[in-house]
């Protein structure tokens, strides 16, 4: 093997360096007096804006920029307006924030044009509930049948008195533990294992979360209010009802 002398090596990398200094150097003078300003924010402007973050205190803001918002928060947002009867955005905020009753399970009328190709894939199933989260006058919202897996939105809709979540991808339910009024909650058929945030939910009459894969149901004594209970199909082997007292119905 052959090795360079260390002023060869030094040479080499003077010349290197004169070569990226000469093509630096060649840009053209009337290009140095380029408003810098004005170049980056035209780069700004070609960027996709990143939704990432975002946290729009109404449904009138998401409504807004909404050609700005990923795919899956679109959805959600054109389900809303679809809900509101009108596209008018200031509108449908006031419509939506009167709404006791939220049904989110909604068969969209194509003839509209309000979707494009990609919605209509799944038209149905949104997984993005922020837009939702200023409608606190909300106590019956229905939400099944979707690919709902982030509850925190629903986390300050404290007026809710049912709650239907089934056949979603949740699998941590402790946003819901701030709900206390909820007399009826369905959450059967998600991924939850662990129901101790359902614990604080004293007003409950009627819980359904079957389908799960919940082995502790110890929580559920604090529920002295339950009238109905569903905890099929999950991975324990209980040989009799976990409340410990009389119900009227209880499906283990």
């Amino acid at each position: 093997m052959k090795y360079f002398s260390g002023s060869i090596v030094i040479f080499i990398a003077v010349v290197l360096v004169s070569c990226q200094a000469s093509q630096i150097s060649a840009v053209p003078a009337s290009d140095k007096n380029i408003d810098r300003q004005s170049l980056d924010n035209k780069n700004i402007d070609n960027k996709p804006i990143s939704t990432k973050n975002t946290d729009y205190k109404s449904f009138e803001q998401w409504c807004l920029n909404k050609d700005s918002l990923s795919l899956e928060t679109r959805k959600t947002v054109e389900l809303m307006l679809k809900v509101s009867g009108t596209k008018d955005c200031k509108l449908a905020n006031s419509k939506l924030r009167s709404l006791a009753n939220l049904d989110l399970v909604v068969e969209l009328d194509y003839s509209e044009g309000l979707l494009n190709a990609a919605f209509r894939a799944d038209p149905l199933k949104i997984s993005d509930l922020r837009p939702l989260a200023s409608l606190t006058n909300l106590t019956t919202l229905n939400l099944t049948y979707n690919k709902i897996s982030d509850l925190k939105p629903l986390a300050n809709l404290t007026n809710l008195t049912t709650l239907i979540l089934t056949f979603n991808e949740i699998s941590d339910i402790k946003p819901l533990s701030r709900l206390t009024k909820l007399t009826m909650l369905q959450i059967g058929a998600n991924k939850i294992s662990d129901i101790k945030p359902i614990a604080s939910l004293v007003n409950l009459t009627s819980l359904q979360i079957e389908s799960n894969q919940v082995r502790d149901f110890k929580p559920l004594n604090s529920l002295t209010k339950l009238d109905i209970l569903s905890i099929s199909d999950n991975p324990s082997s209980l040989k009799s009802c976990p409340v410990k007292r009389n119900i009227k119905l209880c499906a283990y």
